[in-house]
């Protein structure tokens, strides 16, 4: 099965990851010791590289296949506020990828 690829093409995110391991000499190293350890290892010593934020948790579709539209008013929680998800990603120095939910 092929491996998945961005939408914007493989090119743009590897120029993308280099930006970002370029830019900070803590995610940079984080991602050194993530690409040297075996991947099936019980003692993990980096930060994650990899995040799914949902920020919010709310949708006004009623998609038959969805439990969320059956929540009050279709929504699970409060959505997070920006000053939570500026403070995740400060604090998240090892990321390299984010994927917005929601």
């Amino acid at each position: 099965m092929p491996e998945p690829e961005p939408v914007s093409g493989a090119a743009d995110y590897r120029r993308e990851r280099a930006l970002r391991l370029a830019s900070d000499a803590r995610c940079r190293a984080n991602y050194e010791i993530y690409q040297c350890e075996a991947r099936h290892r019980s003692d993990v010593r980096h930060l994650p590289i990899k995040l799914d934020i949902e920020n919010v948790s709310r949708c006004n579709f009623a998609c038959a296949m969805c439990q969320v539209s059956e929540w009050p008013q279709g929504r699970r929680a409060a959505d997070m506020p920006l000053a939570a998800f500026e403070r995740l990603i400060d604090e998240q120095y090892g990321l390299v990828e984010i994927k917005l939910q929601g």
